[in-house]
């Protein structure tokens, strides 16, 4: 129960991330015109930085390291839409939480994660729909977590 507990609150920091880049990009306007050609290469190294932290932590099981290793290439090789690039955070942090030492980190970058993203769907003015996902991620993320036996 404790580890669903500690699963549930890094969840729901980390779904809080696009908020909080939603809210810093409201009060700092003027920098969002310089800094959004950053945000995409932002948000990239940071889900890159997330599934090589998962990689790292499984470097035992080839599958899942296969797989990680995969979604390392297409994280550079496609041009993720916050919808998908949640649903990959979900499953990385789900695996990161076989390892409890490693789901804060996890946690850490999808906090981060949510950062450029909250302030360039404030930038792109698509910010209503693009809340949704995380949202989404977080309810995911618990559900599943709730209903595998990890």
């Amino acid at each position: 129960m404790t580890a669903f507990i500690q699963f549930f609150i890094s969840t729901v920091i980390a779904a809080f991330g696009f908020a909080a880049g939603a809210i810093i990009g409201r009060f700092a306007r003027p920098e969002l015109n310089t800094g959004k050609k950053y945000f995409p290469y932002l948000k990239k190294a940071i889900l890159a930085a997330l599934l090589l932290v998962a990689a790292y932590s499984f470097q035992k099981d080839m599958l899942i390291m296969l797989v990680l290793s995969l979604g390392i290439i297409a994280v550079f090789a496609i041009d993720f839409r916050d919808r998908s690039a949640y649903l990959v955070c979900s499953v990385a942090l789900l695996l990161l939480d076989m390892l409890p030492e490693k789901l804060y980190l996890g946690a850490g970058l999808v906090f981060l994660y949510g950062l450029p993203a909250g302030s360039q769907a404030l930038h792109e003015k698509r910010l209503p729909k693009s809340f949704l996902w995380p949202m989404m991620f977080a309810v995911l993320s618990i559900a599943l977590h709730a209903t595998l036996p990890i």
